[in-house]
């Protein structure tokens, strides 16, 4: 039996006054089906219900025309006890809504701590709290960049992962809490690498079978040893009890054909970050700096940590506009300039990491500015384009280059 979650006792919702599908931005959003709004109603109202008599608290938040998916309320942004984190929403449709729920935060006496204008970050939705850990997605809608952001205004760590599967947008579609030592994990919409920080995270993870993440099973809210659903397999129902928690499936479906579901339709209010659920819950400290030889070596700009090392001294890297030691010390937040050969490297750290790992995981540990990755792919257009017609840069030498080669070395005797 897991012990259960300290938050998700007191929810934020909107009533779907206005709900509509009436543009698609996922894809589950089909512009062709129409919304029965009366019936999202009494979906919505019953799914309030279900809530109270699981025991939890419900607040209002007003809903407003020309605001369709203001209803799924997760995506307002991220609490942490009396402050409230806006979320930066990806598409112009929704844009407005955060600052609809700013005024509500407000007015209750919230302290609001806003993330850059130029960050991309879709509140709850994309981020959810295990033990004292913050889970994060990326790649769907979240930016990764916007962790480094957020890294400055919450407390405790963050575990950013990557969505890999366009259907499984939000992290609260892949991934879902549900005590203190168990959790709902769609591994097939992560990459291997992801997929396993979470499953190494969470010391009893039920993976879903891709049926079951198809069905908005992870998209569901945990209250006390409640467990409100989309859908739940026979498999998935077995799999719940016997860890003491009670499956309620309710019908969402109305909202479902804008790709939401229950826990689309909340945000919690009673989220305190970095605080664990349980003292039996341990999560493996993670450094918050490190040496910047290492971290490029770990992050494979280079081959050895000697290599990294030469190319500190050699003023070929630069940490915020300028030259260091190897000594120096890096983390979340730094923007450095490593040159690479021919090209110049403008990345920010997004993390540090203990070891060198594979590509996979040294990708999650910078950004790359856009200008950067577009001189990089200049230097190599044009290095294609300068090679010699019949110049082949890949691989072994042919047999054919070969013959030319041993055929010029016997010319350069000859003339000798």
């Amino acid at each position: 039996m897991t012990a259960e979650l300290t938050w998700g006792r007191r929810y934020l919702m909107c009533p779907p006054t206005h709900f509509d599908v009436s543009y698609a931005i996922n894809p589950w959003m089909d512009l062709s089906v129409e919304v029965d709004r009366e019936r999202a109603q009494r979906q919505w109202q019953a799914l309030v219900t279900t809530y109270r008599d699981a025991g939890a608290q419900i607040e209002l938040l007003e809903p407003r025309a020309g605001l369709p998916g203001l209803v799924f309320t997760a995506n307002l942004g991220i609490v942490d006890a009396k402050t409230f984190i806006p979320a930066r929403m990806r598409h112009d449709q929704r844009r407005a809504e955060p600052q609809h729920a700013e005024r509500w935060f407000r007015a209750r006496g919230f302290e609001i701590s806003s993330l850059g204008e130029d960050v991309v970050q879709e509140g709850a939705g994309d981020a959810l709290p295990f033990g004292d850990t913050l889970v994060t997605g990326y790649g769907g809608r979240s930016a990764a960049g916007a962790y480094v952001d957020l890294q400055r205004v919450v407390t405790g760590r963050i575990a950013p992962v990557k969505l890999s599967d366009p259907r499984f947008y939000h992290l609260d579609i892949v991934f879902c809490p549900l005590g203190a030592r168990s959790a709902l994990i769609a591994a097939g919409a992560l990459g291997p690498d992801d997929a396993r920080l979470l499953t190494e995270l969470v010391p009893d993870p039920i993976v879903l079978t891709d049926e079951e993440a198809a069905a908005f099973c992870a998209n569901s809210v945990v209250i006390g040893r409640t467990v409100v659903m989309a859908a739940c397999t026979p498999r998935l129902e077995r799999e719940l009890r016997a860890r003491d928690l009670e499956p309620l499936v309710v019908d969402v479906s109305e909202f479902l054909k804008a790709g939401g579901g229950p826990r689309c339709l909340t945000l919690a209010l009673d989220v305190a970050l970095g605080r664990q659920d349980s003292a039996t819950v341990t999560v493996r400290p993670v450094a918050e700096r490190m040496r910047i030889d290492r971290w490029l070596w770990a992050a494979r700009f280079f081959k050895t940590r000697g290599l990294a090392a030469e190319a500190v001294k050699g003023g070929r890297v630069h940490v915020d506009g300028q030259s260091v030691k190897p000594s120096k010390e890096v983390g979340a937040g730094d923007r450095l300039e490593i040159a690479v050969g021919q090209a110049r490297r403008h990345v920010l750290v997004l993390g540090i990491a203990p070891r060198r790992g594979p590509a996979s995981e040294a990708a999650l540990l910078y950004e790359e500015s856009a200008a950067s990755v577009a001189e990089r792919e200049r230097i190599a257009a044009e290095r294609r384009l300068s090679a010699p017609p019949d110049f082949d840069r890949g691989g072994r030498p042919t047999k054919r280059d070969r013959r030319r080669l041993d055929a010029d070395r016997r010319a350069r005797r000859g003339r000798g």
